[in-house]
């Protein structure tokens, strides 16, 4: 967790607040976490979505978060496209963000790997540094075909 959400693991109530927060709480709700599985034996390998994004207004933000035993195994890649076609689809939004801290450099592969681009770095108050990439509808049309 040191690269993720706020750096550090979360206290109960945090993780209860952010659980209520920003987890979907029925299939049809698209803009919020969901748990991710495993398709082979249903394990917990993490979580994903796409979300309003905090630092910046009527932007949608797609994040993830693996557990250790999930890094380097394509998860994050698989699930990266599959947002990615949620938000330019389902939402018709011209781009998507996506915010990592700078030196999540699996996060940044992932991400360029997807076709995002890195446009600058922010400071946040409750996240510290991060990185902010975007990918544009015209972009991610482009790579497609």
């Amino acid at each position: 967790m040191k690269l993720a959400l706020y750096g550090r693991p979360l206290s109960e109530a945090e993780a209860r607040q952010f659980i209520n927060d920003d987890f979907a709480w029925n299939a049809a709700d698209v803009a919020h976490l969901g748990v991710l599985c495993r398709a082979d034996d249903d394990t917990v390998i993490g979580f994903a979505g796409l979300l309003p994004c905090a630092y910046f207004s009527e932007e949608l933000e797609l994040g993830y978060v693996l557990a250790g035993e999930a890094h380097r195994q394509g998860y994050a890649t698989e699930i990266g496209k599959e947002l990615v076609d949620l938000g330019f689809t389902e939402f018709r939004n011209d781009r998507l963000l996506a915010l990592c801290e700078p030196r999540n450099h699996d996060s940044a592969h992932v991400l360029d790997k997807l076709g995002f681009l890195n446009i600058k770095e922010i400071p946040t108050a409750d996240r510290g540094q991060r990185a902010v990439y975007e990918l544009r509808r015209s972009r991610w049309l482009e790579l497609r075909e």
